[in-house]
């Protein structure tokens, strides 16, 4: 009972860390925050599966940390496509001011 505890506090610790990482621009936090999503999903899968499935606990995690490798990377690989086939402008826009400085519009990348 306290395992399932620990993975359900695990579970909604990496969603409040996801919100709190999507509402700051904070490249530490995207690293730590994929880091610890591995860890989150390969874990508490194989608990799930290990009730199920007679094979040890370790290679569960194990084979599901290199299924979320997969899939992750099968995202990125699918999304840089859209991104690169898409019309929009990699660069954000640039406003021009009363100097010579030219300052980003979007409020969220004037934060980085």
């Amino acid at each position: 009972m306290s395992s399932d505890l620990f993975f359900f506090g695990a579970l909604t610790g990496a969603i409040i860390l996801t919100q709190i990482v999507w509402r700051r621009a904070s490249p530490i936090g995207h690293i730590v925050n994929r880091w610890v999503r591995w860890a989150v999903f390969s874990l508490c899968g194989a608990k799930l599966l290990s009730d199920a499935l007679d094979r040890p606990y370790w290679l569960l995690a194990a084979m599901l940390a290199l299924l979320w490798l997969a899939l992750e990377t099968l995202y990125n690989w699918i999304a840089i496509k859209a991104i690169s086939a898409s019309r929009l402008p990699l660069f954000p826009r640039f406003a021009p001011s009363a100097g010579d400085i030219e300052l980003i519009q979007h409020p969220r990348f004037r934060k980085l």
